[in-house]
């Protein structure tokens, strides 16, 4: 739970609906300013869980958030932070909520092609941009709730020859709710007994400095020194001992240097350099939740450079954007000290990594008068890929992979209340080094793997920004899944192609002081694979359907009160549909008052107490109680 600072230090009454802003540009794109979450939301995945086509997910109160957007996974999404492209390359993914929501200015979400990358994704690209507020404010946020929960930060922007920001951002949680323990250490034969989850606390720390320049003839100049930290403790919910002291740690340090310049004729060339680092330890010690004692440290870092030209000219837009990456990975089991191990069942080999990757695309819009908007963009990526381990004495290898993308686009309003979008794009996600070259207990990579790529098409249509549906339908080949073996030993194959069609819907309507917000998501898969038991099944890892209604009621011009429901169903948690997921279904309600420097919110989550099962398929937390309060000056 965050409390978040006002923009501006003379606050206005706050509606608790959702601000959705839909551009002429795109139907299928929503962007989320700082006045539409502020003091409401407490991460950014529980603020994008609130858009229709949207699913967040999680391991059990605590984890990492795991998003679907119109039936992607969550690796099939892409993370841009300030027009920076953010994953880990070594296992892929995100942490949607590795930037405190206080410390961010907007989020956009685009469904699908994002217009003005080097880079598509299948599902689509949530972009970050960091806080900038005014010149002179300050906000100090501080909150508290159940499991332990606290929360305390900082935000200053001043003017020093520039504009120049400092951010700062503690929590911790204990996370010790309820759960079903498969058999409890103390009473083992009494199965799925509910205890109190030992082991599950975490703590977060962030710290930015950001700068920019005054915008002068000569250009603008701007830096970035950042650093984060989080200390996740993993729970045992086999047998749940207090004796478990298994962690996973990581830190994170980026610093980067940009700049911009515009030429007489509207030209705008961007130029960025980003150098990161990163660290991550996986303590087990006592072998408490995997086979063996472990502990692995995990090192990666990353020098990225981008460049982009653009200009318009009329109603003629261009732009041509580069972009050059190299990863480089290792890590260390510090527990294994001879090769034999490196070779055994349980392998836990030391790697060492790197990927070279160069992308380039350019992409032309032009506004034909009343037939409206055309777009049209292609790109090329190129990959070059290598690893050796260590221990084994393996022989170095290299392999490539080149891919193609493209995008087309056509947007028309066809009244000044009634617009459509049209779009259809070829998207990739390209395999993570683990994926490729793991050697990591009971799942080994494949060298041969393929990216796994998309052909989404996609039909918007949108009635005075408060209504809107749309359709979609998507065509995935080789998606990348692991088999397993007679032994247990799996490994990672592009097994399945999957057909996947779908339709959302949002409304908003308003009376007086009441508004009610709704949205409605049904899709259904069927995948194709020569594995017998992987065939005409269900995409896993999604549901298949999602209902969220929430209403508001303001009174007066500082309080308002919200009920927000939303039911999710249609999960299956593997690819050959054995495994059935729980339905979700979760009761929020909410009070806020917004003074003129002071915003405080009182929220009962899960008023219902409804204990479905998460996506580890372990009872979620029930019903708890926060608080959050801004101070802002």
């Amino acid at each position: 739970m965050t409390f978040f600072a006002a923009a501006d230090t003379e606050l206005a009454a706050v509606e608790i609906h959702p601000q959705l802003v839909t551009p002429a540009t795109s139907l299928n794109y929503q962007i989320f300013e700082r006045s539409d979450f502020l003091g409401r939301y407490t991460t950014v995945s529980e603020l994008l869980q609130q858009s229709a086509g949207i699913q967040v997910r999680y391991h059990g109160l605590g984890s990492q958030a795991v998003l679907s957007v119109r039936g992607s996974n969550h690796d099939q999404i892409r993370l841009m932070i300030d027009g920076q492209f953010v994953e880990n390359p070594q296992y892929g993914g995100f942490d949607v909520d590795q930037i405190p929501l206080s410390q961010i200015e907007s989020i956009e979400l685009i469904k699908g092609y994002a217009a003005g990358t080097t880079q598509h994704a299948i599902g689509g690209v949530v972009k970050i941009t960091r806080v900038n507020t005014p010149e002179g404010i300050t906000d100090v946020q501080a909150s508290v709730g159940e499991y332990g929960y606290r929360q305390l930060g900082l935000h200053h922007n001043r003017e020093l020859f520039g504009r120049m920001t400092i951010g700062l951002d503690t929590a911790h949680a204990g996370y010790d709710y309820e759960t079903n323990i498969t058999s409890p250490v103390e009473t083992p034969n009494e199965r799925n007994t509910l205890q109190a989850l030992n082991n599950n606390q975490q703590s977060k720390r962030y710290a930015q400095l950001n700068w920019r320049s005054n915008y002068s003839s000569t250009g603008l100049v701007k830096v970035l020194i950042e650093h984060r930290d989080r200390k996740k403790h993993v729970p045992n919910y086999f047998h749940n001992s207090d004796t478990n002291n298994t962690y996973y740690s990581q830190s994170h340090n980026t610093q980067s240097v940009g700049y911009e310049y515009l030429t007489s004729n509207a030209l705008q060339l961007n130029t960025d350099l980003i150098f990161e680092s990163h660290n991550d330890r996986y303590y087990d010690r006592l072998g408490t939740t995997g086979f063996y004692p472990q502990d692995i440290r995990y090192q990666y870092s990353q020098i990225q450079m981008n460049q982009r030209l653009k200009q318009q000219i009329g109603n003629y837009h261009w732009q041509v954007s580069f972009s050059a990456i190299d990863h480089r990975y290792e890590d260390n089991h510090t527990l294994t000290e001879d090769s034999a191990k490196c070779i055994s069942v349980f392998a836990a080999c030391d790697l060492s990594s790197t990927r070279q990757q160069f992308a380039i695309a350019t992409e032309h819009r032009t506004h034909l008068s009343t037939l409206g908007t055309l777009t049209l963009n292609a790109g090329f990526d190129s990959n070059t890929y290598h690893v050796e381990e260590r221990l084994s004495k393996a022989n170095d290898r290299t392999s490539n992979i080149d891919l193609p993308q493209w995008a087309l686009a056509y947007n028309l309003a066809l009244t000044p209340s009634l617009k459509t979008a049209i779009a259809i794009n070829k998207a990739n996600r390209l395999p993570t080094l683990m994926e490729l070259y793991g050697n990591l207990g009971a799942v080994k990579g494949n060298q041969s793997l393929d990216a796994e790529k998309a052909i989404n098409y996609s039909f918007d249509i949108s009635w005075k920004e408060t209504q809107s549906i749309g359709f979609f339908y998507r065509e995935l080949t080789d998606k990348i899944t692991v088999l397993y073996d007679s032994q247990g030993i799996g490994s990672y194959d592009n097994t399945q192609q999957a057909k996947l069609i779908g339709v959302e819907l949002e409304t908003q309507w308003q009376y007086k002081n009441f508004s009610v917000y709704a949205s409605h998501l049904t899709q259904t898969s069927q995948t194709k694979s020569d594995i017998k038991s992987f065939d005409q099944q269900k995409l896993a890892g999604i549901y298949h359907k999602s209902t969220s209604l929430t209403a508001t009621y303001n009174m007066y011009i500082n309080h308002s009160f919200t009920l927000q429901n939303a039911l999710d169903e249609g999960l299956y948690l593997d690819a050959s549909n054995v495994l059935e997921g729980s339905s979700r279904r979760v009761s929020n309600l909410g009070y806020i008052y917004q003074g003129r420097h002071l915003i405080f919110k009182f929220a009962i989550n899960n008023i219902f107490d409804y204990r479905y099962l998460d996506q580890s398929n372990h009872q979620a937390a029930g019903r708890n109680l926060l608080l959050q309060t801004t101070y802002s000056f």
